[in-house]
């Protein structure tokens, strides 16, 4: 007698797929703001180097390197994390 191999329910590899959605959902969120990041770095460094003779400018210019800093650190921990849990919802749809 031969046995067919049984198949994961239908209802289970749903769930992981709706799963896997919402990180994808949450990498592009993480990536939008790794972009603002690079913006506020950009920003700052044209302020610094438009605006020398200005300390204000200066200052403000460096906040907001600072801030660019941050964000872009921050949101590529995330980028990982998201990127972890996608291979191994990968790995329970497939097996």
């Amino acid at each position: 007698m031969l046995r067919k191999k049984r198949k994961k329910p239908v209802k289970d590899r749903t769930l992981i797929l709706q799963e896997e959605q919402v990180v994808l959902a949450q990498e592009r969120t993480a990536s939008s703001f790794m972009r603002t990041g690079l913006a506020f770095v950009t920003a700052g460094i044209i302020l610094m180097n438009a605006f020398s003779d200005n300390y204000v400018t200066v200052i403000f210019g460096w906040m907001l390197i600072g801030v660019g800093i941050v964000l872009l650190i921050q949101y590529a921990f995330r980028l990982s994390k998201y990127g972890r849990r996608i291979r191994k919802l990968d790995k329970k749809v497939n097996g």
